[in-house]
């Protein structure tokens, strides 16, 4: 019995395992697939950003005072204008991106680590499952010798019915209940073969009584 509500126990722990990796999967596989459009995301930007570097540093090489080559602007001197170009140059495209990457990772941390606990939970109750089989096996066995042993003795095991101990003790009322009725009739037996002896007594009295009359 106690094996049985341990098993029962387990598969509960295992229905519950299940159904957590049935959520948790798709989950992970989500935050991959975003983890993998960011990542694409970012080298196409720095990609570009490279690109973008090169072509600046070929413009500074026409800059000869404060006026952009470009647009023609009037930016003070060639240095503020030089200083200009670098700095948004240098600007990250990707920086928002590679914000949304860091979360996203940490989000696949957290889920690939609940997973791993959760498989974990699992393989554990699976293993335990297969000692509760090789126990019951065992018990099953035990079980059998000992309901061999109990027939000799008059006792039939029941599965769903009472214990051992109660059979055991339902013989004995019953055997002592045949020993007294036993001995009543033995009692019986003893009176009626009383009563039989005194009858027969008191007969050969009468005989003998009778006798002497006569020879009187």
């Amino acid at each position: 019995a106690e094996l049985d509500r341990a098993e029962q126990s387990q598969l509960a722990a295992v229905e519950t395992a299940r159904r957590t990796l049935a959520e948790l999967t798709p989950r992970r596989d989500a935050v991959a697939a975003e983890e993998q459009r960011l990542m694409r995301q970012i080298a196409e930007v720095d990609a570009s950003q490279s690109e973008l570097r090169q072509l600046v540093s070929r413009l500074q090489g026409h800059v000869r005072d404060g006026y952009c080559p470009l647009c023609g602007e009037d930016h003070g001197s060639q240095a503020q204008l030089v200083q200009r170009i670098q700095t948004h140059a240098a600007r990250d495209g990707a920086s928002a991106a590679r914000g949304e990457l860091v979360a996203v990772r940490s989000k696949a941390k957290e889920l690939g680590e609940a997973i791993a606990a959760d498989q974990q939970k699992l393989t554990a109750a699976e293993k335990l499952l297969a000692g509760f089989k090789t126990e019951r096996e065992r018990l099953q066995s035990d079980l059998g010798g000992f309901a061999t042993q109990a027939a000799k003795l008059g006792i039939v095991l029941e599965g769903a019915g009472s214990t051992p101990l109660e059979q055991a003790q339902a013989l004995a009322t019953r055997l002592r209940a045949e020993l007294a009725e036993l001995e009543r009739e033995r009692g019986q037996a003893t009176a009626a073969r009383d009563a039989a002896r005194t009858l027969l007594t008191d007969r050969k009295s009468t005989r003998l009584n009778s006798s002497h009359l006569v020879i009187s």
